[in-house]
């Protein structure tokens, strides 16, 4: 028994560093123009509503008297903006030919637009959008 209050107790400190990681990546996707905006924004609340029902007891002291009613209505958004972002990432997937590889490059300022490179596996060459920096 007292293994498993370990697991549990360490299993509730782990998801609200969780949700700070899926808010940054939320950020990331909102930011990357690589992505759907409406993807990254859904994430970002989903982090939101990990991280409130998680640390819910720390900031309110009545929160374990409605911490069902916040856990039934936060699954939602939870499940959504993790689910959303997983089926992209897997239909993105299956949009790229196997034998290329994508090489994401950052900005040269903040003006400045970020561009996609695709490059071939096992080939010397830039298949399509090249870009050649000065």
């Amino acid at each position: 028994m007292h293994q498993l209050n370990l697991f549990l107790l360490s299993w509730s400190w782990g998801l609200p560093l969780f949700a700070q990681h899926l808010f940054l990546l939320g950020l990331l996707i909102i930011r990357s123009g690589l992505f759907p905006k409406p993807i990254g924004y859904i994430t970002c609340f989903a982090a939101a509503c990990y991280f409130f029902h998680n640390t819910g007891s720390i900031f309110f002291s009545s929160y374990q008297s409605f911490k069902s009613t916040a856990e039934t209505i936060l699954a939602l958004p939870m499940a959504l903006g993790e689910v959303l972002l997983e089926v992209w990432l897997i239909r993105l997937s299956f949009k790229r030919k196997k034998h290329q590889l994508i090489l994401l490059l950052p900005p040269l300022s903040l003006s400045e637009p970020r561009f996609l490179s695709t490059v071939g596996l096992g080939q010397n060459h830039i298949l399509e959008n090249e870009l050649f920096l000065n």
